[in-house]
């Protein structure tokens, strides 16, 4: 999204406008001709308009036999009264598949597998709703599922904002939400001071954020700074999940404020008490991350948040703690006291192998209503134990017990013959 420079004469008000550049070959759907628009094969973005209510635009897409397509329908999104569904037919008129609403949206996506020996197809747009009119804009966006899959993804992070104390860190939780992609992004930060130093800023091709380190060894000037990921020549920017103007001036949602403090990193700390180098996840299970403080302010009390690159899991639509790596209550330290544990819960499904922790202290006003002070413990990343034993067969009638694997999680499909899985009553480390 790129904002456009206002005009030199008159006097204008509202929001800036701004342009999207593509990188698919773009058309516009002429006026109704009562046939299908011919598109190619490869990416291809359509801007159209159902006029009256009850319309349907066609398009007839050459396609490869045996591939993936991927269609994607951006009216709700974009601000316009459209509900839209998606038809996909051959080339008799048959329907072949259709969708409407999506989980988040009124707007319709579809991957479809196109049959062998199928070289067209015909998509159509329809006004599902009786919604069509003079702002019945849409745009429909064709990808080709290739290989791993398409190299669509969307960045986002809860956090607005960057306090450093000199000589401290702060975390930055950036998480993805993958269309297809099963690749590893790698993060960057422009406009950051040449004295700061990121840390973790890989995300995984199993997982859906991480945890990233920003420390300042020096004093750090105010200023913004924009994050961006990654995948091969596919770049996108972090965005701020929420921002209030995500919509109607996007690239304010990529914009981050970064700021000194004048807390010392002596007067305010948290460290782990203990490694947690033999610690796992266990899905159902509970953990518990015992921290301890230094600080010179033993009067106030210290709020104690969980950070983790899990990404905040939803069910139709809706945020569900359930599934989420959690605190099991909220924790504080209260004055005079410098070590607690952060009881953690874990969610019955983990699917990465590995997750990353952190714990943010926040040393708060006597009265609870301000921050003074922030710090927070170094990243860990902790693997995740499944329920399950793995014993070596090839020993058989061996009274030697065989070495214990590394710590890892294993899984549930055998490389080979040699290991067979079995359940157990504790969980494998």
């Amino acid at each position: 999204m790129i904002p456009l420079d206002w005009p030199k004469a008159g006097v204008w008000s509202g929001p800036r406008p701004f342009v999207e550049v593509s990188a698919r070959q773009e058309f516009v759907n002429p006026t109704a001709t009562g046939k299908p628009l011919e598109l190619p094969t490869g990416r291809v973005g359509v801007c159209g308009k159902l006029s009256t209510p009850g319309e349907e635009d066609k398009y007839r897409v050459a396609v490869v036999p045996n591939t993936k397509v991927r269609f994607e329908v951006f009216a709700e999104r974009i601000g316009s009264p459209l509900d839209t569904a998606l038809v996909i037919r051959n080339e008799a008129g048959a329907v072949l598949a259709q969708v409407e609403d999506s989980p988040g949206t009124l707007d319709p996506i579809l991957e479809y597998t196109v049959p062998d020996k199928v070289t067209a197809i015909t998509v159509g747009v329809v006004d599902s709703q009786g919604r069509g009119g003079p702002r019945g804009v849409y745009r429909l966006v064709i990808d080709p599922v290739k290989g791993e899959g398409l190299s669509e993804f969307r960045l986002t992070t809860p956090l607005q904002r960057l306090s450093l104390p000199t000589g401290g860190k702060a975390v930055v939780p950036v998480f993805v939400e993958r269309r297809g992609l099963a690749r590893k992004i790698t993060l960057s930060a422009t406009g950051l001071p040449a004295n700061v130093k990121l840390e973790g800023t890989t995300i995984p091709a199993d997982a859906d954020g991480t945890l990233v380190t920003v420390t300042a060894p020096g004093p750090v000037p105010a200023g913004l700074i924009t994050w961006t990921g990654r995948v091969d020549a596919d770049e996108r920017p972090v965005g701020f999940k929420g921002h209030p103007l995500e919509r109607l001036q996007p690239w304010l949602a990529t914009e981050f404020a970064i700021a000194p403090t004048d807390a010392k990193i002596a007067d305010f700390s948290i460290e782990w008490k203990t490694p947690l180098a033999d610690a796992k996840l266990t899905p159902g299970g509970k953990l518990s991350l015992p921290v301890k403080l230094t600080r010179t302010d033993v009067a106030s009390p210290v709020r104690l948040t969980l950070l983790t690159s899990q990404a905040p899991p939803f069910t139709n639509g809706q945020p569900n703690p359930g599934l989420a790596i959690r605190v099991e209550k909220p924790t504080e330290l209260g004055a005079k006291v410098s070590e607690g544990e952060v009881p953690v819960l874990l969610p019955p499904d983990l699917p990465a192998d590995t997750y990353q922790l952190a714990v943010l202290a926040e040393l708060l006003t006597p009265d609870k209503q301000r921050v003074v002070a922030s710090a927070v413990t170094p990243v860990r990343k902790l693997f995740v134990a499944l329920p399950v034993a793995v014993r070596n067969s090839t020993t058989r009638g061996s009274t030697q017990p065989s070495t214990p694997r590394p710590a890892q999680r294993w899984k549930s499909q055998a490389r080979s013959n040699a290991f067979t899985a079995r359940p157990v009553t504790s969980w494998c480390h």
